[in-house]
């Protein structure tokens, strides 16, 4: 695949989409920030969902209201991604949510974990349908990879997409995530962003694809990145 870039040293990355009766935010702020001073979290921040809708078409409403990501390092991750998910089931009884677990495959070489920066967050996510055994090894894969992280993701950057980061699901080897930070929401409808969205010659390959621009409700940020349990 294309150059990975290393630079957050993040081992692991969740995604929880959420809604609930409860005030998310509130509950996020009072409960839910202290539980995420451990080591093994570099990283989390929880977005409110401005508009969703397919990747390439018009803005529609989103799937879920609020998007937490959460940075993990080293391998503990598991035992403290069950306390956060346990904390969320206490704190919102009513919580309908969906989650997914990535492993990092791209940063571009101002990636940073989230949590400080990324104040509106461009979430794109997609399938990529081949009809082959195992796709995380194809070389159909292996180009597509090659081509989105050195080709697509330097034309998205002067677009006001910037810290671009890239994600496989570690348990679907087909469904990719981008996240960008942006510059504002509507550097994604300019004119000039319109001509290099899009898997160009791999949209073909794409299947269900989800979108969403979200706007930082609160974040933590580990400033110690040596406190990392093995």
């Amino acid at each position: 695949m294309g150059t990975h870039n290393q630079v957050t040293g993040i081992s692991q990355t969740v995604c929880l989409r959420l809604q609930g009766s409860n005030d998310i935010r509130s509950v996020w702020r009072d409960e839910h920030q202290p539980l995420l001073r451990h080591p093994s979290i570099a990283g989390a921040a929880l977005y409110e969902a401005l508009e969703g809708g397919a990747a390439v078409g018009e803005p529609a409403p989103p799937l879920y209201p609020f998007y937490a990501l959460y940075d993990f390092r080293g391998r503990d991750w598991k035992a403290s991604w069950e306390k956060i998910l346990i904390q969320w089931h206490q704190s919102v009884p009513d919580l309908e949510y969906s989650v997914t677990v990535y492993d990092p495959i791209f940063e571009s070489p101002d990636a940073e974990a989230v949590g400080e920066n990324y104040e509106y967050l461009f979430f794109f996510e997609n399938l990529v349908r081949l009809a082959v055994p195992n796709p995380q090894i194809s070389p159909l894969t292996e180009a597509f990879n090659k081509w989105y992280n050195d080709v697509h993701v330097v034309k998205e950057v002067p677009m006001g997409l910037t810290r671009a980061r890239r994600f496989r699901a570690t348990y679907e080897a087909w469904r990719y995530l981008a996240v960008y930070e942006l510059e504002s929401p509507e550097c994604l409808y300019t004119e000039a962003n319109r001509t290099v969205r899009g898997l160009g010659p791999y949209r073909h390959l794409s299947g269900q694809i989800e979108r969403c621009i979200g706007k930082k409700v609160g974040g933590y940020r580990d400033s110690n990145p040596d406190s990392v349990l093995m």
